[in-house]
């Protein structure tokens, strides 16, 4: 059988550590094998990339679950799913054009 990928973050190696963390030790392993520093640097920007997007939907959750729904002078449910898909969007892509 082959290796298990971790799906659990408490799983991968180095846990303890922020991911702003990890990528920066990612980029100090440079050496002169430019092929290697390609590799470096192209994982330390998606480490980056992917930490700030979970945080954008972390926060795009929080907000979605906070908000309240079938309470007079709140958006009726049809406009609230129409905030939440847009809210989504954005936060999956914040560069798309709304």
């Amino acid at each position: 059988m082959g290796k298990e990928k971790h799906t659990n973050p408490a799983q991968i190696g180095l846990a303890n550590k922020s991911d702003f963390d990890i990528a920066t030790k990612v980029r100090a392993l440079l050496k002169t094998d430019l092929d290697h520093e390609a590799v470096c640097v192209a994982s330390h920007d998606r480490i980056l990339y992917l930490s700030q997007k979970v945080a954008r939907m972390e926060k795009a959750l929080l907000e979605i679950e906070s908000c309240p729904f079938g309470i007079d002078g709140f958006p009726s449910a049809s406009e609230a799913a129409g905030w939440m898909n847009d809210r989504a969007t954005t936060a999956l892509d914040p560069f798309s054009s709304n």
